[in-house]
């Protein structure tokens, strides 16, 4: 029998400003990876993102008053994400499914994305600041 697989969504925020914290609130000098991804909707409307990726280990974000808030935690097949699918038994993200729906449920920001569940038992799927270009 498979182990249930679930997922978890966190969005970082400064509780004490009571927003979302962006990438305007970090410096560009600590992100060691800068992409930018599309994805096009079912309309056929192209979106862009640029996707600021940090190393790991490293926190960014520092305060008294900064810390995430779980947005989603439940099924993996109830998620209000669906940007998985699976090859050869594994998780798979198509990234700018995945950026696009973020962005478009929670807004820009900082998010991690873990699967719990399965081999291994717990993984990062995403773990990047987001922010719209167009």
């Amino acid at each position: 029998m498979e182990n249930q697989i679930s997922l978890e969504i966190r969005k970082f925020r400064d509780n004490k400003k009571d927003e979302a914290v962006t990438v305007d609130d970090v410096p560009k000098s600590s992100f060691n990876i800068i992409e930018e991804v599309e994805y096009t909707d079912e309309r056929y409307r192209r979106h862009r993102y640029r996707v600021y990726r940090y190393p790991q280990g490293s926190k960014p974000v520092k305060g008294q008053y900064k810390g995430f808030v779980k947005k989603y935690t439940g099924s993996f097949e109830e998620a209000p994400v669906n940007a998985f699918g699976r090859e050869d038994g594994e998780i798979v993200v198509d990234k700018g499914q995945l950026v696009h729906q973020l962005v478009h449920e929670y807004g820009e920001g900082q998010f991690y994305v873990y699967r719990f569940g399965g081999n291994p038992n717990q993984e990062t799927l995403f773990k990047a600041f987001v922010e719209v270009i167009s």
